[in-house]
């Protein structure tokens, strides 16, 4: 019964993983930093692998800001403001 549980969270997380970048907050959403954190987070305690976890780590590497903190978007994905 117990493994029953885990693999539906399981499946969940596949739904919630839009792309190779990371998660989304909602199966069909828009990838985001916080999704993916706590998404990898629940995976971690699951024991679940994740597949391409490279790929995400690219995902946080674009998404990080000049002073070193996080934006919600990936740097492609902004718009830039002159």
């Amino acid at each position: 019964m117990a493994r029953t549980r885990e693999a539906s969270i399981e499946n969940f997380l596949d739904e919630l993983r839009i792309n190779e970048d990371g998660y989304a907050n909602i199966p069909g959403g828009e990838v985001n930093i916080s999704s993916t954190a706590e998404a990898l987070e629940i995976s971690n305690i699951l024991n679940f692998k994740v597949n391409n976890s490279l790929d995400i780590l690219l995902f946080y590497q674009k998404s990080q800001n000049d002073s070193g903190g996080f934006s919600k978007m990936p740097r492609e994905d902004r718009k830039s403001v002159v």
